[in-house]
């Protein structure tokens, strides 16, 4: 473990994505930002609950969603959004090019196993995300790979028609532990307004609506 001046500083976990056809995604954990985002990331990648799911909702020039469990899959439990809107404070981040965010529906606090990371540099696209979602790393290694993933054929649903299937998700902790409290699912979507995508060749409405639809964890 890294020292400055004589004080230990710890490591930030580093995440490794490996796709079905071997290319690689690495990228960087930030617990001080989204300790709950985190911890619940680490467990469920390394108990391999990503293993051979997929990349299963791709909006070319915006984002990369993944995670969405199989019916057998389905989590028990959500993590508390780690947002603005949720009158979250500790240590806001923006979303930018490559980061690493929660998904989720209606209610603030219904994140569970799905996650998007960001393809779009515009700011205009980027500021309608901001206060709306947990961002809890970022890519470093491989976004070519997660563009040419968002860029695929998809149905009207967004759904990939052929699948881009993660063959393993592994997070090394450094010996540290990133503990995390299980909240029940919530009942309602209470809290909606959130964001969710702009449609393909429609960029100005969409735009317009994003606030009142959602990227959603389902």
């Amino acid at each position: 473990m890294p020292k400055i001046d004589g004080v230990i500083k710890r490591r930030n976990p580093v995440f490794k994505i490996v796709m079905e056809t071997d290319a690689v995604i690495l990228g960087e954990l930030f617990p001080l930002y989204a300790p709950q985002a985190v911890g619940n990331f680490i467990s469920l990648a390394n108990e391999g609950f990503y293993d051979g799911l997929s990349f299963h909702r791709c909006i070319q020039g915006f984002i990369a969603q993944a995670g969405k469990a199989n019916p057998s899959q389905t989590l028990p439990y959500c993590i508390t959004g780690e947002f603005e809107f949720n009158s979250y404070k500790h240590g806001l981040l923006t979303h930018e090019y490559g980061s690493l965010c929660m998904a989720r529906g209606g209610h603030y606090n219904s994140a569970s196993s799905e996650f998007f990371i960001v393809t779009t540099e515009d700011e205009r696209e980027l500021q309608c995300l901001n206060g709306a979602y947990a961002i809890f790393g970022k890519v470093y290694e491989g976004m070519r790979i997660i563009e040419a993933i968002s860029s695929v054929e998809t149905d009207q649903n967004d759904k990939p028609i052929y699948l881009q299937n993660i063959r393993r998700i592994r997070v090394e902790t450094f010996k540290q532990t990133y503990p995390f409290t299980k909240i029940p699912p919530p009942t309602s979507d209470v809290n909606i307004p959130v964001v969710k995508h702009r449609k393909k060749g429609n960029h100005k409405s969409s735009h317009e609506n994003k606030k009142k639809e959602g990227i959603s964890d389902g």
